[in-house]
């Protein structure tokens, strides 16, 4: 029979998806209580606590080399975030105390964690958006009906209307609509920019 080595509370509403960062000890969480937070599996603690969304945040991922994380919400927004300074930032449990006073603030005042850009575009709540694996890249899908590629700087490149709401094709199954929207982000990968 195989347990729950642990367990990581914090985030105070549904949490919609979670996430491995590929190097370092890290997992991405988004949730309903409208924040996305980082925690760090091996000291079983929290480490950054992203807040901007104005409404439930369906899903984030870090991006596949670089120090950023993509979200998508309810708020018909996709964030991306950069998380550069994270790395700096270490935790062990015994760090309780200093580790609430520095959550998300460094000792100077310094945010580890800031918006670095607003994708706006789609017309209703955005479910899905996901870094391409080497282009400077992103798809998102909406309750709009609409697959938009991005570049990174928050130009919309390109839109694909979908005949029918992305959780009436797929129900409430959250990696049917990833696997689609990752389809379609193969289909443009010998588009040039």
């Amino acid at each position: 029979m195989h347990r729950c080595l642990f367990t990581l509370l914090g985030h105070l509403d549904y949490i919609r998806t979670v996430q491995f960062h590929h190097e370092y000890p890290w997992i991405v969480s988004a949730s309903d209580d409208q924040t996305i937070r980082i925690w760090n599996w091996q000291s079983r603690t929290c480490i950054s606590v992203l807040t901007g969304h104005n409404h439930y945040v369906m899903c984030a991922s870090f991006h596949p080399k670089e120090d950023l994380v993509v979200s998508a919400s309810l708020d018909q927004t996709v964030r991306v975030w950069d998380i550069g300074s994270l790395k700096k930032k270490t935790v062990s449990p015994s760090d309780d105390i200093l580790r609430l006073s520095q959550m998300n603030t460094d000792l100077f005042g310094g945010v580890d964690a800031v918006v670095k850009y607003v994708l706006e575009g789609h017309d209703r709540g955005v479910n899905w958006a996901s870094f391409h694996p080497n282009l400077p890249l992103i798809v998102s899908g909406a309750d709009d009906r609409q697959v938009k590629l991005w570049r990174m700087n928050g130009i919309i490149i390109i839109t694909f209307l979908v005949n029918v709401y992305l959780p009436a094709l797929f129900g409430e199954d959250t990696l049917l609509i990833q696997i689609f929207i990752r389809f379609v982000g193969c289909l443009t990968n010998n588009f040039t920019l």
